[in-house]
């Protein structure tokens, strides 16, 4: 899918918006602070439901105004267009609607406008927690899995209410939390296990795809990907429960389970974070990035929109021009920021494209 109208009321300096935006690449220019990335946001909202710089809508929507709107049609050479539209209050009540119909949720969005994002802060799926690398195997997991939103958030559910639980039981109350966790032990077990099934086969497709296309992403380092589930190995998630029970009640939240999985990069054996230097790390996660969006293509016949703050000031020109390739090879609609076009257009060089220039949230077409 790719975007072939944009609207947008009212995020940041962004008070009333129109772009038609080119199939292939969008170059975004203009000052700092003139809303080139709030235009990047934007799409971002109306793809995943939230904004990729603040959790907060009152941070993002313009001031003195009650609620933000983002609006799109989006569509694929043999699909009809779908339009999509969401809209945030300052509150954080939001209305999501596709072809005119309200829904339950961003999710639905997602399915519809799959996006990938690469900023700065994009490194920290290398330098970062475990939770980035988990949500970045999620996203994959979700879109090539139907069941998989739903086995997620039965077990945040089942998370939650195994928390509120936890500080309701006195501290070495041993036989009390036995019968009251007990319960949500098991339950939590089953949905982990389909989580689990459909982590590890991901993974397995990830890795495949990884070695036969991107293995020389970085020249003579041998990269690789490593599961950790969430809970010591050699036991399974019932007994991980089981033995920290008492720490659990202690604590008042829940240890171990599917919501501490991660996937460990190594390098050479030894963790990507001390090996890589930093450019090496940005042109790995432009390709991991990459690498899921081929996933998509190839498993679900769509085409990712890829949002790419500020691209100058992470690749060399070299690594512009290779990225620039492989998004083009996937057929991938790309949005691309910049202060100034001289810094993007040799990276584009006999690509298609259509230029943007942003001032004061006011956009004009090149």
């Amino acid at each position: 899918m790719g975007i072939e109208l944009l609207r947008i009321k009212n995020i940041r300096n962004l008070s009333n918006l129109e772009l038609v935006p080119h199939r292939s690449f969008n170059l975004i220019c203009g000052a700092n602070g003139s809303g080139k990335t709030s235009l990047l946001e934007a799409i971002n909202l109306l793809g995943v439901g939230r904004s990729f710089r603040s959790n907060q809508p009152a941070q993002y929507i313009t001031h003195l105004k009650e609620s933000c709107e983002v609006f799109g049609e989006a569509g694929a050479a043999d699909l009809p267009s779908m339009r999509l539209g969401i809209s945030k209050s300052r509150s954080g009540d939001s209305v999501v609607r596709i072809n005119g119909e309200n829904v339950r949720g961003a999710a639905e969005l997602a399915n519809y406008l799959p996006l990938q994002i690469i900023t700065p802060s994009s490194i920290d799926l290398i330098e970062g927690g475990a939770k980035g690398r988990r949500n970045f195997l999620d996203w994959g997991v979700f879109h090539v899995e139907p069941q998989f939103i739903t086995w997620w958030r039965d077990s945040q559910k089942l998370l939650r209410q195994r928390g509120a639980a936890l500080k309701q039981i006195p501290y070495g109350a041993s036989a009390e939390a036995e019968n009251v966790l007990s319960v949500w032990d098991r339950e939590i077990a089953k949905t982990t296990d389909r989580i689990q099934v459909a982590r590890l086969g991901y993974l397995k497709l990830f890795k495949s795809l990884f070695n036969a296309h991107y293995s020389d992403i970085v020249p003579g380092a041998d990269i690789e990907f490593q599961f950790r589930r969430g809970w010591p190995e050699g036991l399974d998630l019932i007994d991980a429960f089981r033995n920290s029970r008492e720490r659990d009640v202690k604590l008042g939240y829940t240890q171990y389970g599917p919501h501490k999985a991660d996937i460990k990069i190594k390098v050479d054996g030894r963790a990507a974070d001390d090996v890589l230097s930093r450019g090496q790390k940005k042109i790995l996660v432009c390709a991991l990035k990459c690498l899921q969006a081929k996933i998509l293509q190839q498993e679900k016949a769509k085409t990712c929109v890829f949002l790419v703050d500020d691209l100058a000031a992470e690749l060399d020109l070299e690594n512009q021009k290779r990225l620039c390739g492989i998004l083009q090879e996937l057929s991938s609609q790309v949005f691309i920021t910049a202060v100034s076009p001289e810094l993007l257009l040799p990276a584009l060089e006999g690509k298609a494209y259509k230029m943007f220039h942003v001032e004061r949230g006011a956009l004009s077409a090149s």
